[in-house]
């Protein structure tokens, strides 16, 4: 494990952030996972022997409303396969277009964001101070002067923003489910 404060409280507080995403996942049901609040979510949807996620790019404007089941997938994503992935963490090339499988179960997508965050994880455990006072460099095109650090951060603010939509979309799945036995 690479050493050093900042290195130690990204961890840590990583650490933190997985394990209240994982308490809230506890139970999820299919149901829930593609539970779509509004007409014209990004869902995930079956073609031919896998499952894909809704996408475009550019996205529409505004954004459309995301399933649980699309959320889970991008958070897999962006933990394991973001593009400047092997930059930060192995000073290589920028890695675009890695994809990462759609799980078509809700128990299928909590272990595949487990084992984002485990990816994750050992990437952190692998970066240290130095390294993340370290300007990403060439490799990361447009954002080459960002520090490794603010890389780190990005994904954490990411991981959190999209946790807490997840956490919210249970809670309103949980009060339509109540209301609608009332």
């Amino acid at each position: 494990m690479a050493g050093g404060a900042w290195a130690q409280f990204f961890r840590s507080s990583f650490e933190y952030y997985a394990g209240r995403t994982m308490e809230r996942l506890d139970g999820l049901t299919d149901e829930e996972y593609i539970w779509e609040p509004v007409p014209g979510c990004w869902t995930i949807s079956r073609d031919g022997d896998g499952m894909v996620a809704d996408w475009s790019d550019p996205p529409p404007d505004p954004p459309p409303v995301t399933t649980i089941a699309w959320r889970l997938h991008h958070i897999c994503g962006f933990l394991s396969a973001h593009g400047l992935r092997t930059v930060a963490f192995e000073r290589g090339e920028a890695r675009w277009g890695l994809t990462v499988t759609v799980p078509a179960t809700a128990a299928d997508a909590c272990e595949a964001v487990g084992t984002a965050i485990s990816a994750w994880e050992r990437d952190l455990e692998g970066v240290d101070d130095e390294r993340l006072w370290e300007p990403l460099g060439p490799a990361a095109g447009p954002i080459a002067g960002s520090t490794v650090g603010g890389f780190v951060e990005h994904i954490h603010d990411e991981f959190i923003h999209h946790s807490a939509e997840v956490a919210l979309l249970r809670d309103l799945y949980r009060a339509g489910s109540i209301r609608s036995r009332s």
